[in-house]
């Protein structure tokens, strides 16, 4: 499989604004004085190394000095003419492409049926198979191979217990009624067609929405999430949404790129809510 669209700037052109200009020299310049403070992207790097030897640092700023110096004419492609070529560098000559083409790579598209195309006939499924490889190949974008797995993908739910606290004493009518509307609005927020894949519930977003349906709630206690899989049983969250890892090497590294590592490992699917208050 191949993917992307190939597309190219000049070096120097470190805001990609197709432009050359003192912009780009603000940038390059903060960035020498201090990378910490001002770092650049990695393709900005790429953009930035003027003089192609490897390294961004004060000669690249000097080469860039002198490549808007000797006011370079921007020709009808986007390369420039420039007169001090020899001490520019590669400044508005040389090409860098702003992404590269993914050869080889499996990607998975995660399609989210609704209960209406919830179907164990094979017949159906066969015909829902074709409506999906249909609509995706008349996205000109997407030059797959696609294959279609409609049980490769396992379902987790997220269930919550708790408590609320009103301001007064209510009865019992009015109590039943905040709970139903609690749920309500939970339903609402936390439906099928609203969560995202590997996303766990965040008890803040959670405990605000509980608060919001009624104003005589005076608090709300949430006891820890509980994580299952489709028969019920219990589950760790990280079993559903991978591990993720922070790693800091040291704050003081002659590279300040290489100061942050983060490692991140996603494997499994959708967690969808399942819910109830007491």
């Amino acid at each position: 499989m191949t993917l992307g669209e190939k597309k190219t700037f000049y070096l120097g052109d470190l805001n990609q604004d197709t432009y050359i200009d003192e912009d780009d020299y603000s940038i390059l310049a903060n960035y020498c004085s201090d990378p910490i403070k001002y770092p650049l992207t990695e393709y900005q790097m790429k953009l930035a190394d003027l003089n192609q030897d490897g390294n961004v640092d004060n000669a690249d700023l000097a080469c860039l000095r002198a490549f808007l110096d000797s006011e370079p004419e921007q020709q009808i492609d986007g390369s420039y003419i420039c007169t001090n070529l020899a001490e520019a560098g590669g400044t508005g000559i040389q090409t860098a492409s702003t992404i590269e083409l993914l050869d080889g790579f499996t990607v998975k598209l995660y399609i989210l049926r609704t209960e209406e195309y919830e179907n164990d006939d094979e017949e159906y499924e066969e015909a829902y198979i074709n409506m999906i490889e249909t609509d995706l190949k008349e996205y000109k974008i997407l030059p797959l191979d696609i294959k279609i797995d409609l049980h490769g993908i396992g379902k987790y739910y997220w269930s919550i217990e708790g408590k609320f606290v009103t301001k007064q004493p209510l009865s019992r009518n009015d109590l039943q009624d905040i709970i139903v509307n609690i749920n309500i609005i939970l339903r609402h927020y936390y439906s099928r067609s609203k969560v995202n894949f590997n996303e766990l519930p965040d008890y803040r977003e959670v405990i605000s929405d509980i608060l919001s349906v009624d104003n005589r709630i005076l608090m709300v206690d949430l006891e820890p999430f509980k994580y299952e899989d489709e028969d019920g049983n219990e589950v760790s969250k990280e079993e559903i949404t991978g591990k993720y890892s922070q790693i800091v090497p040291m704050l003081e590294n002659e590279d300040p790129l290489q100061n942050l590592h983060y490692t991140i490992e996603l494997e499994q699917g959708q967690i969808l809510p399942r819910f109830y208050c007491y």
